[in-house]
C-alpha cells in the first residue's frame, strides 16, 4: 500500500483557522461618543450647558414676573412656564 492510499483525493492539508477580530468595546459610552475627550472635559461641559438653560430659564421667568407686575405668589408658575418655553413644550 503506497503513502497516497490513506490519503482522500482532493483534500488539502488542514489550515489554522483565526478567529475573527472583534474590536475591544470602549471604556465607556462617553468614550465611544467622544474619544478625543475625557470624562472630566465631558462632565464640565455638560455642567456648563445646564447653567446655561438655567439662566435662560430664570430670564425667562423674570420677564414673565415684569409682565404681571412681579406680583407675589407666582414665582413658581413664572419658573415651570418659563421651563416649557425655553424647552419647546407646550405648558
Amino acid at each position: 500500500m503506497s503513502a497516497a492510499a490513506g490519503r482522500i483525493v482532493g483534500a488539502t492539508p488542514l489550515q489554522k483557522i483565526s478567529k475573527p477580530r472583534v474590536p475591544a468595546p470602549p471604556a465607556s459610552t462617553l468614550d465611544a461618543v467622544h474619544p478625543d475627550r475625557s470624562i472630566a472635559a465631558i462632565a464640565e461641559a455638560i455642567a456648563r450647558s445646564q447653567d446655561q438653560l438655567r439662566l435662560a430659564v430664570a430670564e425667562a421667568a423674570y420677564y414673565r414676573a415684569q409682565q404681571r407686575g412681579f406680583a407675589p405668589g407666582h414665582e413658581l408658575e413664572d419658573w415651570l412656564a418659563a421651563q416649557h418655553e425655553i424647552s419647546g413644550q407646550p405648558e
